[in-house]
C-alpha cells in the first residue's frame, strides 16, 4: 500500500474476504462465503460481519491473528 500511497483497502467480494481470512460460512445456500467485509490499513485489519454466532466461532482465530471485528447486528466491537 506504501508503494501506491494508499492509505487502505477495502475488500468486499465476498470469496475475497473468505480467501484472505481462510475462513468459510454458510449464509448463501450452495456457497461457502458470507456476508462480511475487511477494511485492511498499514496498522490494523477490520473485519465486519453480519453473523454474531459466526464471530464467536472464529473468536480463537480472531485472537491469534488480532483483528478488529464488528457486528452489523448488535454493535459488538472487540480487539483481541
Amino acid at each position: 500500500m506504501h508503494e501506491k500511497k494508499a492509505s487502505g483497502l477495502v475488500v468486499t467480494a465476498l470469496d475475497e474476504v473468505a480467501w484472505l481470512l481462510n475462513l468459510r460460512g454458510s449464509d448463501i445456500s450452495f456457497n461457502p462465503v458470507f456476508f462480511a467485509f475487511v477494511i485492511i490499513t498499514a496498522d490494523s485489519v477490520m473485519f465486519v460481519c453480519y453473523s454474531v454466532a459466526f464471530l464467536h466461532n472464529i473468536y480463537s482465530l480472531m485472537m491469534m491473528i488480532s483483528v478488529l471485528w464488528e457486528s452489523w447486528l448488535g454493535g459488538t466491537t472487540a480487539t483481541y
